[in-house]
């Protein structure tokens, strides 16, 4: 008589080995890498006004790396060069905007998603970086309330890796996930704000200002900054917002426009030129993902992009993928 395998439990056995195999990989890679600490960011991304797109101006970050010199460290806008290869060019720094809106029965919710493309994630002796490759890049997400108050950041690389949520002070405790900590929280290896806090008046006049790591480009702190009402410690660097639609149109030396993203199944949103040989190496394998780690678009739920999925646990990937945002912040704890 055959053995009948049906619970959950019963799995655990036949994965512990590989989830074995994934965690001693995990301490080796670049993902247990110690943080970087006391420097401070030489140059600061700061928006240009857009009158196409005035709603995604007012909420626009201040972005900073802790290093600038390193061109990997330094956000630009998608290019082809004369041998149709995807590059990014970092003469034209630029964030790639799309709006979209959901629905809880909490309320209607409006999301703005800035898209920020970087050169590349370096390769490094040791430990691993597991997201080494081209073309690389992170969304900062921020989601409004009816109000049209920012009562959330949401930051993940392209490739749905290091994610962190940042509230604000605009957000009711109870929409917090439980045991939701009050003044500070670990996230991969950075101690970051538990709520970041909008002055009660003229709050609209603050951004949020978000410095990431060198070359791994981690999130390693979050502030407000009023920039009319303040001198920057550091070189200020214009950026321009532009449509995340354009990045399907995309110039080409030679001739012509081109998607940045592949455009056949199953590799259908996925950025082109951005082979991470590490991340497949290490993790694709017991991940049962070939693609795992490579950088992709946030698609919509309904369309044939390849998912977003911010959890490596094969069993809830659908439920913490990105595209259905709802779907995604019920799953990490969020009461919206």
């Amino acid at each position: 008589m055959k053995r009948i395998i049906s619970s959950k439990a019963s799995l655990t056995p036949y994965l512990r080995p590989y989830l074995l195999l994934g965690l001693s990989f995990l301490m080796i890679s670049g993902c247990a890498t110690a943080p970087q600490k006391g420097t401070e960011p030489s140059v600061h991304y700061y928006p240009v006004p857009a009158k196409q797109l005035p709603t995604a101006f007012t909420y626009a970050p201040i972005v900073s790396f802790q290093s600038s010199e390193e061109n990997y460290n330094q956000i630009g806008t998608p290019a082809f060069d004369d041998k149709n290869i995807l590059f990014i060019d970092t003469d034209i720094p630029a964030m790639f905007i799309e709006k979209r809106t959901f629905q809880t029965n909490k309320g209607v919710y409006r999301n703005i998603y800035y898209r920020i493309n970087l050169p590349k994630s370096p390769e490094v002796d040791f430990p691993i970086n597991p997201n080494a490759g081209n073309n690389v890049g992170f969304y900062i997400v921020a989601t409004l309330n009816s109000k049209s108050d920012p009562i959330l950041w949401t930051i993940a690389h392209s490739s749905g890796h290091y994610l962190a949520f940042i509230p604000t002070s605009f957000m009711p405790q109870h929409l917090l996930p439980k045991h939701w900590a009050s003044k500070s929280r670990m996230v991969d290896g950075y101690n970051l704000p538990a709520v970041l806090t909008y002055p009660r008046r003229k709050a609209y006049k603050y951004r949020p200002h978000f410095v990431f790591s060198s070359g791994l480009h981690k999130l390693v702190s979050v502030s407000l900054m009023n920039p009319s009402g303040m001198s920057f410690g550091a070189r200020r660097q214009n950026y321009f917002l532009r449509s995340h639609a354009s990045l399907n149109e995309v110039d080409v030396e030679n001739d012509g426009t081109e998607t940045m993203f592949l455009s056949t199944t199953p590799f259908k949103g996925v950025v082109k030129n951005n082979d991470k040989k590490w991340s497949e190496l290490l993790y694709s394998w017991w991940l049962f993902d070939p693609i795992v780690g490579r950088d992709r678009t946030i698609g919509q739920a309904d369309d044939n992009n390849v998912p977003f999925y911010t959890s490596v646990n094969p069993f809830t990937r659908e439920k913490s993928d990105m595209r259905d945002f709802r779907s995604f912040l019920s799953f990490w704890g969020w009461q919206l």
